[in-house]
C-alpha cells in the first residue's frame, strides 16, 4: 500500500473535536497508514486486529503455479496476495506472461515490485472514485467478452490469489468470481496466506482504547475481515458512520474503508 494523501482531513481540524485514529490493519499496512495519518496531525495508534502468515504447507501453491501459464489472467485481491504468491514461484520458472489483475494502486505497487511487467497490469485508474472488484470490473470486462468470444476450443479462465481464514477457508468477497462466470470464463481460485487471529495483548489494548474511547472522537479505521470486527465491535459500541467527518464527537465511530470516509484516499489496496 502507499499513501496517496488525506484530501479531505483538514476538515477534521475544523471540528474542534478531539480526533485519535485507530489503525486496525494487518501490521505492515497499518504502518503506513499511520505514517500518513500523522502527518497530517492526526493522533494515531496501531492496533492490527489480524495477523497475515504465509501457509504452513506451500505444496499447493507449487502445483498451481504450474498451471500459470494457461491462464487469460491472475486477479490479486490484495499487495499481501502479490507478495505469498510471488514468493512461491518454484525455482527456474519464469515470470508469467499472462495478465495481472489488481484492485487498486497497493496491490499495483506490489506487482510492479515482484517484476510483473507494466503493461500486461490491469487496475483501477489512480484518480477512479472507487477500488474495489466493481472498478476492476469496469476495466476488464471488454477484455473478458473478447477473450471468451475468441476462445472457441477451451473456456478461458482466471487464477484468482487470495487469503484463508483462520480454520483454512477461502476469505474475501465472491462478487468479481460470480461476474467472470456469468460472462463466460472459468474461475480458479487458491489461497496464498493465512489471516489469523489477533495477538494475545489484544486484549489490554483494547482496554487501553477504551479509556480513550471517554476522552473523545475515536476513528477505528479499515475493517475489512470478519475475523477482525466479531470481538472488538461490542467491546467498543461502535456506531458506524457513513462519512468520517460526520462522526459524533460523543461516541466512538466505526469508519470502514467500504463507507468512504475522509481518509479514504490516504491507502488504496
Amino acid at each position: 500500500m502507499s499513501p496517496l494523501g488525506l484530501a479531505q482531513a483538514p476538515s477534521l481540524e475544523r471540528q474542534g473535536h478531539s480526533i485519535r485514529v485507530m489503525v486496525t490493519r494487518p501490521e505492515r499496512e497499518a504502518k503506513v497508514w499511520a505514517d500518513a495519518l500523522q502527518a497530517r496531525g492526526i493522533d494515531c495508534d496501531i492496533m492490527p486486529l489480524i495477523q497475515i502468515a504465509a501457509l504452513s504447507e506451500t505444496s499447493v501453491l507449487a502445483s498451481v503455479w504450474a498451471g500459470v501459464p494457461s491462464h487469460l489472467a491472475l486477479m490479486f485481491v490484495s499487495a499481501n496476495a502479490v507478495r505469498f504468491f510471488m514468493a512461491a514461484r518454484p525455482s527456474g520458472q519464469p515470470m508469467p506472461t499472462c495478465r495481472a489483475w489488481s484492485t487498486g494502486p497497493g496491490t499495483e505497487s506490489a506487482l510492479l515490485a515482484a517484476g510483473w511487467p507494466a503493461e500486461l497490469i490491469d487496475s483501477p485508474d489512480a484518480h477512479s472514485p472507487q477500488f474495489d472488484s466493481e472498478a476492476l470490473w469496469h476495466k476488464v470486462a471488454a477484455r473478458v467478452d473478447a477473450a471468451v468470444q475468441q476462445g472457441q476450443s477451451k473456456q478461458p479462465s482466471v487464477l484468482i490469489v487470495r487469503g484463508a481464514d483462520a480454520h483454512g477457508q477461502l476469505a474475501g468477497r465472491d462478487w468479481l468470481a460470480q461476474q467472470l462466470a456469468v460472462a463466460g470464463l472459468e474461475v480458479c481460485q487458491t489461497v496464498a496466506y493465512a489471516r489469523q487471529a489477533p495477538p494475545p495483548e489484544w486484549g489490554a489494548a483494547t482496554t487501553h482504547w477504551a479509556g480513550l474511547c471517554r476522552g473523545g472522537l475515536v476513528v477505528v479505521q479499515q475493517f475489512r475481515s470478519g475475523t477482525a470486527s466479531s470481538g472488538i465491535l461490542p467491546r467498543f459500541a461502535l456506531e458506524p458512520s457513513p462519512r468520517f467527518c460526520n462522526a459524533s464527537p460523543h461516541r466512538p465511530t466505526l469508519a470502514s474503508g467500504r463507507m468512504g470516509m475522509c481518509a479514504d484516499r490516504a491507502c488504496r489496496s
